[in-house]
């Protein structure tokens, strides 16, 4: 207990350091929603077809020299070419668009579904959460800004 104590108060002194993690935290982000690994799934547009396509590449044809399938680049081009407009993603010599990629996080899947009118779907659960999508948006905000509460109220 007294080593996280000597913690706490070593990054309320050093600021400039928990500002580097915050920052890098966020930078990492899109990470979550969008995987590299899904890449084929991304090319042969299974969220459409409602079932995971069989690959028509070989794994090992993976670009996994091409720095842009670094999951963290991945994740965030993804990300900027969505805010950007743009539809298509090049990596190595694989193209796929940004609307076929889809979101991992439970409630993003769910507000993609509703965006785009996939209604392959015919779960309940899901056809219930896409009517109530905006409480959802409210839910989603109210938790980042408990996150980000705690998070300076106990690091700055």
């Amino acid at each position: 207990m007294k080593e996280m104590i000597f913690g706490f108060i070593y990054f309320k002194r050093n600021i400039y350091i928990m500002g580097c993690i915050f920052v890098i935290t966020i930078l990492n982000l899109p990470s979550i929603e969008y995987r590299n690994f899904n890449l084929f799934q991304y090319i042969n547009q299974s969220q459409i077809k409602a079932k995971p396509a069989e690959s028509n590449y070989d794994t090992r044809n993976f670009p996994l020299r091409d720095y842009r399938f670094n999951h963290i680049v991945f994740a965030s081009n993804i990300v900027l070419k969505k805010i950007k407009g743009d539809d298509t993603i090049y990596i190595d010599d694989l193209k796929f668009n940004t609307k076929d990629v889809y979101p991992m996080t439970p409630i993003m899947r769910i507000f993609y579904l509703k965006n785009y009118k996939i209604d392959k779907y015919d779960n309940k659960l899901i056809l219930i959460l896409k009517n109530y999508s905006s409480l959802l948006v409210i839910i989603y905000t109210f938790i980042v800004l408990i996150f980000l509460f705690f998070y300076f109220f106990f690091f700055f």
